[in-house]
């Protein structure tokens, strides 16, 4: 269940959210997005054509506050896992999240056939070659960025 704070209006994020303020240093930026102030790393990374880009004024005042949730969340340095319908709701609300902080966002779906090594490695048929590399719950890992599992309900049990 998500909780807010009682100090956090719909219109003061609102108002925020068009009024970020991004100031830029050669390493990394300083994001101000409500109550909360971010170090975000502006460097180049090589997965930079995997940050979302436009989710942000998609968002209504409650997707702003669970935006906000999110950094807040964030700024803690804990996990999130968010549960909802089946609808693009948490892609778009995952999307403004990693478009946030520039990090890279993977998107990895499960299906009931999806055992753990999926999870680990992907095979690609490249040239009528087979080859192995990482899958994108590997790669999310490795480079910091953001992970949406798309189906969790559909998973078997074990696999994750």
């Amino acid at each position: 269940m998500l909780r807010f704070s009682p100090s956090t209006s719909s219109s003061t994020l609102s108002s925020t959210l068009s009024s970020i303020n991004r100031t830029s240093n050669r390493m990394y930026q300083t994001l101000k997005f409500g109550r909360h102030t971010f170090k975000v790393n502006s460097k180049r990374t090589k997965d930079a054509h995997l940050i979302p880009y436009g989710h942000l004024p998609s968002l209504n005042p409650a997707g702003l506050k669970h935006l906000d949730w999110m950094l807040s969340k964030h700024s803690l340095d804990q996990d999130l896992h968010l549960l909802s319908p089946p609808t693009s709701y948490p892609l778009t609300l995952a999307s403004s999240f990693a478009e946030t902080l520039n990090l890279p966002l993977y998107h990895f779906p499960l299906t009931s056939e999806t055992v753990s090594s999926d999870l680990k490695l992907r095979r690609e048929l490249i040239n009528s070659s087979t080859t192995f590399s990482s899958s994108s719950v590997v790669s999310a890992a490795v480079s910091g960025g953001v992970l949406f599992l798309d189906g969790i309900h559909r998973a078997e049990r074990n696999v994750l």
